[in-house]
């Protein structure tokens, strides 16, 4: 990974964190103090869509539907915090296999296909 590479997944991660501060799934909260020292062990900023698969975000052009990046031109703007949300680390786990879900299509409900960890 370049270091400009290294530089916007960092930016990511801490504009992810400063927005959210919680889980946007399970609603667990980051303590302030922790937050204050800017520990967030346990939190993962995910995001929504993989960026190992960028190729298919470039393809597809789903970067014409990020409205937040504002200086990035050129890029495909997967790294938009637009297209991220803040995770319980094993909420991110299970959204990254797929476990779990957010249907935009039903008020952003979200979907649990592992029901043994719920």
């Amino acid at each position: 990974m370049s270091n400009a590479e290294t530089s916007r997944e960092d930016r990511f991660h801490e504009e992810v964190r400063d927005r959210d501060r919680k889980c946007v799934i399970s609603g667990l909260s980051n303590p302030e103090y922790l937050i204050a020292r800017d520990e967030w062990a346990g939190f993962e900023a995910a995001h929504i869509f993989p960026v190992r698969h960028e190729n298919l975000w470039i393809y597809y052009n789903h970067g014409e539907w990020v409205t937040y990046m504002d200086d990035t031109v050129g890029s495909s703007k997967i790294h938009s915090i637009q297209k991220g949300l803040l995770l319980q680390a094993t909420v991110d786990q299970l959204f990254d296999r797929f476990r779990v879900s957010v249907n935009l299509d039903d008020g952003y409900k979200v979907v649990v296909l592992s029901p043994e960890f719920f």
